[in-house]
């Protein structure tokens, strides 16, 4: 049995444009100008390190707890409503899950926004474990999380198979002794040369995986 360890946004849910517009929007309400190299600065923060960044970079009037509140409440509904999964993901998960895989989530996202897609895409009650980094009070730039996600899991770290778009994930992963899939998203488009070389294996859809 292998364990395998999947990001949400922009690999299993295809979430980063809904994202990327929402962030946007605030910065906007507050008249705040950004360079076009924002979502790039932003994407592999999640919610608290984009929530300090605003504030630090751009002086917004809040707290860090008041912005990611915010942050909940605009994308909160996108999340319920819109966001769908990636092409062929269903499929790969039911079929890992039949092989006999253990099948878990770790997101930068809160669970509350990443739960009605799994839902809706009827693939939730696959998961052993659908973890938030708050889970563990770390963030995928720390190879830490993955050895506690393996533990956690039931496993080591030379047994996670680990699915991630964002190059320093993936980076810090590898780093963990993880075998890693990069995982296309057009939010990662200028990074993905990078990621083809420190990724164990690379894919554009998950009909692609065996």
């Amino acid at each position: 049995m292998g364990i395998y360890i999947f990001d949400f946004d922009g690999t299993l849910g295809d979430s980063m444009p809904s994202f990327a517009r929402k962030m946007l929007e605030i910065l906007r309400e507050h008249h705040v100008e950004y360079s076009e190299e924002i979502i790039k600065i932003i994407t592999p923060l999640g919610y608290k390190g984009t929530a300090k960044y605003f504030i630090q970079e751009f002086g917004l009037p809040y707290t860090v707890d008041e912005l990611i509140a915010k942050m909940h409440e605009v994308l909160y509904p996108v999340y319920r409503d819109e966001i769908v999964l990636k092409p062929a993901v269903a499929d790969y998960l039911e079929k890992k899950k039949k092989e006999g895989h253990s099948l878990n989530v770790l997101t930068a996202s809160p669970f509350r926004m990443v739960e009605p897609v799994l839902k809706r895409g009827g693939v939730f009650d696959l998961f052993d474990h659908v973890w938030s980094c708050e889970d563990f009070n770390m963030t995928k730039d720390n190879p830490q999380i993955y050895y506690e996600a393996a533990a956690r899991a039931g496993g080591k770290p030379e047994d996670v198979i680990f699915f991630d778009d964002n190059v320093e994930a993936i980076r810090t992963a590898v780093s963990a002794g993880i075998c890693t899939v990069g995982v296309y998203d057009d939010a990662s488009l200028d990074y993905l040369e990078e990621i083809k070389k420190i990724a164990n294996q690379f894919i554009y859809r998950f009909d692609e995986m065996e």
